[in-house]
């Protein structure tokens, strides 16, 4: 591990967007030395540091997170302020977990999007089975590191665009019953100025164009 303190916290963001304190073992030596000089990046880390961090063991004095109602033992993982998704109600609907889908999955390995959509995944068909494949995902992640699964990426992914054309599709829907006459007329010209083929050779903007969906 590295030297005293022995914990690290961050604050993060929890179910119905309540922040608190997620404390982990701290694998990191401190960003200066004794003399004030800044530590480089690559000698912070130290080798039991890495070892601690790739068998998760970091994480676990997240228990007391769980005990004290801020976390679950699984669920998706809370994130940073600056890390949520454009649209973070259905993750912040749930109570974050100490491991979770994303985590058997890839973990750091996948990108946040890739993250978001098995995190909402799992939301959506949490039950016992899933969560005692995710216990037993966590050991073998716990022993043997990290390794991409390429298909419960994909399936996931392709799971949430569907999700979300649906969702938009049916915002939209809603959004045209309480338009008036006149908002619906502006939407019918712009949506027909979209299907229009390109004018590359005027170097003109028509005024209907501009004109969005309110």
């Amino acid at each position: 591990m590295s030297a005293r303190p022995y914990f690290f916290w961050q604050q993060r963001i929890g179910k119905n967007g309540q922040k608190f304190l997620l404390y982990k073992f701290r694998t990191y030596r401190a960003p200066f030395d004794e003399k004030g000089r800044p530590a480089l990046e690559e000698q912070r880390l130290s080798r039991i540091g890495r070892m601690i961090r790739a068998s998760r063991l970091d994480e676990i004095p997240q228990l007391y997170n769980v005990i004290a109602g801020h976390m679950s033992l699984i669920g998706p993982r809370p994130l940073l302020p600056q890390d949520q998704p454009d649209d973070p109600g259905p993750r912040l609907s749930v109570r974050p977990g100490v491991t979770g889908w994303a985590q058997i999955n890839g973990g750091t390995i996948v990108t946040p999007e890739e993250k978001n959509a098995l995190d909402l995944w799992y939301i959506k068909h949490a039950c016992l089975r899933l969560d005692l494949d995710i216990v037993i995902g966590t050991l073998l992640v716990a022993l043997a590191g990290e390794k991409l699964n390429g298909r419960a990426v994909e399936h996931a992914i392709r799971w949430y665009r569907q999700e979300f054309a649906a969702h938009a599709t049916s915002r939209r829907d809603a959004a045209c019953e309480r338009a008036t006459p006149r908002d619906r007329r502006r939407r019918a010209v712009a949506e027909r100025a979209e299907r229009l083929p390109a004018l590359d050779a005027v170097a003109m903007d028509y005024p209907y164009r501009a004109v969005e969906p309110s």
